[in-house]
């Protein structure tokens, strides 16, 4: 069997969907199947790197123009036991290129789609947008079959689809690098080279035992709520933690945040971490604080917990459901309704009493939910992501021998 795996777009810096698409890419061959990796190539591009502006427009020229003919060109010379795997459902556009190749779509969220809907009343989607969300959505229609990676993803395509429910599965995502717990012999000295390397200026800070919370800027990744709890839990407690808070450079916004409520020598920013430097700081940290109100999937919830570190997440879905009964809840209610930023005073409030009451927890509970914690990120390992996406790739196979 060979799978030609359709990534995206380089310049767009969509990191995690990279990594997905180079993580089944080193994986495949292990199980006896060729993986072919197929993406656009900058080409008008090259003219202007840049994921917004011209080098957006650029861009588009070289994912809508050039290469659905390169794809169709690749899969007309493959052989009879091919699949075609779009490793981005935001790439699902490609699906009227393959006619009757045997394909799959991975559906991350719906996120995007949604807000093109106006289902986000505090995130406006501009005419544009809205076309190429459409488009997204008649590709996905036209999918031969698609895999959702948590069961909320799942109900919002077979709401805002044509597609039946034979059509869908579900397969989780695996954790795309080996986290695990740092040895305690050297976690300490780990912990000074990372910081010392990423932030030398406040590496005296960076000792074990902060909040750590990880994540962009996008509206739903809820980066104003992350500074309200926090500052709420800085009034609550004598000697809180500091927060590291780590991801793209915060903005204007954010930084104005942080300075009214007199944060900023609290708050430590890191913004170019590897997963290995990522794995030192899950280790070294006392809590992680996710409260995202949206996600497709959520991957630092499960990359904390494999690190041994106690999670608190908004009681959301797919939050709760790839946190497991290990996460530690909190309410999530906004300003101006259910998708409205920023978060509610009372929210903020009771996730700083609960941050505060995981904090001081007895050394026996904190350890079982530790344990609980590495059992649930379990769950997701890579040999049964690779287990769903086999199955797939069979099915999709001998559905064309039986036809």
């Amino acid at each position: 069997m060979k799978v030609v795996l359709v990534g995206n777009y380089p310049t767009d810096g969509q990191e995690s969907m990279r990594r997905f698409c180079d993580l089944l890419a080193l994986e495949l061959p292990g199980r006896e199947i060729r993986a072919e990796c197929l993406c656009p190539t900058p080409v008008f591009g090259r003219l202007h790197r840049s994921a917004i502006g011209v080098g957006k427009w650029l861009g588009y020229m070289d994912k809508f123009l050039l290469f659905p003919r390169k794809l169709r060109n690749r899969v007309r010379h493959l052989d009879a036991d091919s699949v075609v795997h779009i490793c981005d459902h935001s790439n699902a556009v490609y699906t009227r290129a393959l006619a009757d190749i045997p394909h799959l779509v991975t559906c991350h969220d719906l996120l995007a789609v949604r807000s093109a809907l106006g289902e986000f009343s505090s995130c406006q989607t501009r005419a544009s947008g809205r076309l190429y969300q459409r488009l997204i959505v008649r590709g996905l229609n036209a999918a031969q079959r698609v895999a959702c990676v948590s069961t909320a993803t799942c109900h919002d395509l077979l709401r805002l689809s044509k597609l039946a429910r034979h059509q869908v599965a579900m397969v989780y995502n695996g954790l795309n690098y080996p986290y695990a717990p740092l040895p305690e012999s050297n976690a300490a000295e780990r912990l000074r080279e990372t910081a010392r390397r990423l932030a030398s200026e406040h590496a005296d800070r960076i000792e074990t035992g902060f909040i750590l919370h990880v994540g962009g800027n996008q509206w739903y990744k809820n980066r104003s709520g992350v500074i309200q709890i926090y500052e709420q839990l800085c009034q609550i407690m004598s000697a809180p933690p500091n927060l590291i808070m780590v991801g793209k450079p915060l903005t204007a916004e954010l930084r104005h945040q942080l300075k009214r409520a007199q944060l900023e020598h609290r708050v430590i920013e890191l913004n170019t971490v590897s997963n290995e430097d990522l794995r030192t700081l899950y280790s070294a940290a006392r809590l992680f604080l996710f409260p995202s109100s949206e996600e497709g999937f959520g991957w630092p919830i499960i990359e904390a917990q494999a690190c041994g570190c106690t999670v608190v997440i908004a009681r959301r879905e797919p939050m709760r459901e790839i946190g497991g009964d290990a996460a530690v809840c909190f309410e999530f209610e906004n300003n101006v309704g259910r998708d409205g930023l920023p978060l509610s005073a009372r929210s903020a409030q009771s996730a700083a009493h609960i941050i505060k009451k995981t904090l001081i927890e007895d050394r026996q509970t904190k350890e079982s939910r530790v344990h609980q914690g590495v059992s649930n990120a379990a769950r997701f390992s890579t040999t049964q992501m690779l287990d769903g996406y086999i199955d797939l790739y069979k099915g999709l196979l001998q559905g064309v021998t039986q036809s």
